[in-house]
């Protein structure tokens, strides 16, 4: 019995530190997500994915499993949902970028219709 729970426990141990990974400050900003961190008001709300840094008012808002992506600015990767390694810097940059994977977009609006 003793060596069933150790085995449980060793299994569930990986799941169990990446539960810790994820920083989050704003009003409404994601808590999910392994090795993310979210800053500002509903910075990555939904994201599920990895990897990921939004920094700004809306970031990444719409980021389900879209991983290794930084948007830095209000609303930038705004749509993004499962795009991944996207760089968007700036104001509404990458916008409605939804599966797009392998952007780079600085400055404001930078890349805003962009979709794949």
């Amino acid at each position: 019995m003793k060596k069933n729970i150790f085995i449980l426990i060793a299994s569930l141990m990986p799941f169990l530190v990446q539960a810790q990974t994820t920083t989050n400050y704003g009003q409404g900003s994601g808590t999910q997500g392994y090795y993310s961190s979210y800053f500002g008001y509903k910075a990555g709300q939904v994201n599920t994915g990895f990897y990921n840094t939004f920094i700004g008012s809306s970031s990444g808002y719409n980021n389900t499993t879209g991983n290794y992506n930084t948007f830095i600015g209000e609303k930038s990767g705004y749509k993004n949902t499962t795009g991944i390694f996207n760089n968007f810097i700036g104001r509404h940059s990458g916008y409605n970028n939804m599966t797009g994977n392998y952007n780079t977009f600085i400055g404001e609006k930078s890349g805003y219709k962009n979709t794949t």
